[in-house]
């Protein structure tokens, strides 16, 4: 992930530094599971200089995050609004979201009552693999859930995985359709 420390209203880069790094070291010694709610915690009141690198650092090895949606969708939306989430991009991760149309076609493979989360995909076989379940974790009632969602709804991209990801606000997603 590339960071360039700024100025925050509370100090300068160095406190920064030290706040995320504060992060990390907490959010690497409790599980996957465990770490949105810890993240969440740990950023809350921090600005966006702190959350941004943090989340970006974490997401991908977060797991179930759905209780945790309402409180991370308003972190996304405050701190996004403060300074978007895709300026803190990696090179790779910019350059796969500036090659994409807009609005952009995204795919969630979910459980039926989980399709308006904020992780979607913009490939449809990822989406139905996350449909079928994966990393040992059930999907009742598996969907796969297709939309059309403008770019300035996209928080983040991610694709350190090879997963096509889209960090996005799912009330921004239209022409919502779900099959499996």
């Amino acid at each position: 992930m590339i960071y360039q420390a700024k100025e925050t209203r509370s100090g300068g880069p160095e406190c920064v530094a030290k706040a995320i790094e504060q992060v990390n070291l907490i959010c690497g010694r409790v599980s996957s599971e465990e770490r949105l709610g810890v993240l969440l915690t740990l950023t809350q009141g921090k600005p966006a200089t702190v959350f941004w690198p943090a989340f970006f650092r974490w997401w991908n090895i977060c797991d179930d995050t759905w209780h945790w949606r309402n409180r991370l969708l308003r972190a996304l939306r405050r701190h996004n609004a403060d300074e978007p989430g895709t300026s803190y991009l990696s090179e790779t991760n910019r350059q796969f979201l500036d090659g994409l149309p807009d609005p952009v076609r995204v795919f969630r493979g979910c459980s039926r009552r989980r399709a308006r989360g904020v992780s979607w995909t913009t490939d449809r076989e990822i989406a139905a693999g996350f449909a079928k379940g994966h990393r040992f974790i059930s999907v009742p009632s598996p969907v796969i859930v297709a939309g059309l969602v403008p770019k300035r709804a996209v928080f983040g991209a991610i694709q350190d995985r090879q997963e096509s990801e889209l960090i996005l606000d799912p009330a921004q997603v239209a022409r919502l359709n779900r099959r499996l």
